[in-house]
């Protein structure tokens, strides 16, 4: 499975004339890098995409996105572009023949009640749990790990106001099972992909 890593750093100017605003304008500026492609049958190729606002810094905001396609730069017109930073590398097969990483995940952690009710874990603690049981036939195991940043994120889309409780984990993981963990990778962990979280972040542990 190929992997794409996106680095997109938004100066001040671009995110007005992009109109970037929220959570939502994050995740439509994002959709729009990725093109609908199709293979010989016409059916639609899954482009996998996930991606994490990694706040400002001193040449912008950073938004990092991990997706099975390439992001065509082209649709974004004349929109802002010129103000944008747009730098793609194919992830390479040799990244992941090590056996441990360091990590970081901003994710949407909760669990279900018998009724559906999806109850939200705040708990430092308890948070931890949920990683240990997402990575349980995951390919990996956490062993070590920090969770900071507990935190609700809100944002409208439309009429409607969105919260998800968010909560930031970082650590060192050790793979299990490599086929395992790059799908896990190219899938993400737990919900709310599409607004910027369960992308699993991960760096050479030196």
């Amino acid at each position: 499975m190929q992997l794409y890593a996106t680095q997109m750093i938004l100066s001040p100017m671009a995110q007005i004339r992009l109109k970037v605003t929220d959570t939502y304008s994050l995740h439509r500026l994002v959709m729009d890098l990725f093109p609908h492609r199709y293979d010989g049958q016409g059916s639609e190729l899954p482009s996998g995409i996930q991606w994490v606002d990694c706040g400002e810094h001193i040449f912008g905001r950073e938004i990092r996105i991990l997706s099975k396609v390439s992001p065509c730069v082209l649709n974004f017109g004349n929109s802002g572009v010129e103000d944008c930073k747009i730098i793609t590398n194919p992830i390479l097969e040799s990244f992941f023949d090590k056996e441990t990483y360091r990590f970081s995940l901003v994710a949407n952690p909760f669990v279900c009640k018998g009724s559906g009710q999806r109850i939200p874990i705040r708990d430092e603690l308890e948070i931890g749990k949920w990683l240990d049981m997402k990575a349980e036939g995951s390919g990996f195991k956490a062993v070590e790990k920090n969770v900071d940043r507990i935190r609700p994120l809100i944002f409208n889309k439309g009429r409607n106001r969105i919260t998800l409780h968010t909560a930031r984990i970082s650590g060192v993981l050790k793979v299990q099972e490599k086929e395992k963990f790059i799908e896990t990778v190219g899938r993400g962990i737990g919900r709310g992909r599409a607004w910027g979280l369960g992308l699993l972040q991960l760096s050479l542990k030196i």
